[in-house]
């Protein structure tokens, strides 16, 4: 149950961020900083929705270590480490955008590799529940 715990506290710092992520987009839009608001109010939805999406994955996984919940929650961390690699590689990178990268890197790599001995360590062992 400890790796469990520490996917979904990985995890939960992502929907966290996610969230807040879309607060922010949201409120941009309404004291008008956003120059585009109807794409920017649709990748605030998007991330509420990827957000939902990953607390159910992450709720199966502590409940029930489903493989396939585990599999929702693994390729998100590729989809973010990816993005993470794209905006370390960009040249004229914000610092305060290069930390947030590093640190989505690095709980990607976390993440997966809790992940992934989680599944290990049940291999072999019927599901409950």
């Amino acid at each position: 149950m400890g790796l469990r715990v520490g996917i979904a506290a990985g995890v939960g710092v992502e929907i966290a961020a996610l969230v807040a992520a879309a607060g922010w987009v949201v409120w941009q839009i309404l004291v008008g900083g956003a120059a585009a608001p109807g794409p920017a109010l649709a990748l605030a939805v998007f991330a509420l929705i990827l957000a939902a999406a990953l607390f159910g994955a992450v709720r199966a996984v502590l409940r029930r270590g489903s493989g396939p919940a585990r599999a929702v929650v693994v390729t998100w961390q590729l989809v973010q480490a990816g993005s993470a690699g794209m905006i370390i590689g960009a040249a004229d990178t914000a610092s305060v955008a290069l930390i947030g990268a590093w640190t989505a890197a690095a709980l990607a790599v976390g993440v997966v590799l809790a992940s992934v001995l989680d599944a290990w360590r049940t291999a072999g062992r019927p599901e409950r529940g």
